[in-house]
């Protein structure tokens, strides 16, 4: 009797670590969404049209990249639009290898948003050419989540104080005759 007393903490301690270690490893939310990179090869020159939403006011970050190949491009621009007006606006400067350009733009509201990518080919055998373009959008209010992690151990250590006193009481059904 008397060793099924001491071990009697053991239980509720471990359900107690178990729930820290859960609430430790749960993931973090976050709102932030990616608009997956690309490559884009052509011919000649090229204009490319990008659509994307934002869920409520936050920053987009496009970045731009010549990928010189076979050669570097003699133009890349990228323009960011909103029903109303340009956001942003970025033009290369000729180089002689790979270049990247990062346009931030923050907007102030929930809604459809373009970017235009024009773009020409170097001097080369095939006349042929290549960029890269990645679009990120990060919400300017990060919605917050309820306190679940607080809860669920709430509720455990409720059930634990529950069973302690179950334990000392007998069963909470049980009638007196």
């Amino acid at each position: 009797m008397k060793i099924a007393s001491t071990l009697g903490w053991r239980r509720p301690a471990l359900w107690v670590c178990l729930a820290l270690l859960a609430v430790a490893q749960a993931p973090s939310a976050s709102a932030a969404t990616v608009l997956p990179p690309a490559a884009r090869v052509f011919f000649g020159s090229d204009s490319n049209m990008l659509q994307f939403d934002a869920s409520g006011a936050g920053t987009f970050v496009a970045e731009v990249a010549d990928l010189s190949w076979p050669t570097a491009l003699s133009a890349l621009s990228i323009t960011a639009y909103s029903t109303s007006q340009t956001l942003a606006s970025w033009t290369m400067t000729p180089s002689t290898g790979p270049q990247t350009h990062t346009v931030t733009f923050d907007v102030g509201s929930a809604g459809s948003y373009w970017a235009q990518i024009t773009a020409a080919a170097g001097q080369n055998l095939y006349d042929a050419g290549a960029y890269g373009f990645l679009v990120n959008f990060t919400p300017a209010v990060v919605t917050p989540l309820p306190a679940s992690d607080w809860m669920l151990l709430a509720g455990i250590l409720l059930l634990a104080a529950l069973s302690r006193v179950r334990g000392v009481f007998g069963p909470l059904s049980a009638v007196e005759r």
